[in-house]
């Protein structure tokens, strides 16, 4: 039987940024809803910084995955 290959340091960080970076935007969500008194509203800023770590992650999970 074959053993599989551990799980590297790079995609694992990759694999915790894409995670995170999902309750990152509802975070700074509800941050930013204090600071501007709206509510139920998206915080362009909030799914801009999700989307970049979401990215991030993704490209560090291919990365290390070859």
């Amino acid at each position: 039987m074959e053993r599989e290959k551990p799980l590297g340091l790079i995609p694992f960080i990759g694999c915790v940024i894409t995670m995170i970076s999902v309750l990152l935007i509802l975070a700074v969500n509800l941050y930013l809803e204090d600071k501007s008194g709206a509510i139920y509203r998206s915080q362009p800023l909030a799914n801009l910084v999700g989307i970049i770590l979401l990215i991030l992650g993704l490209i560090l999970i291919y990365a290390g995955s070859k």
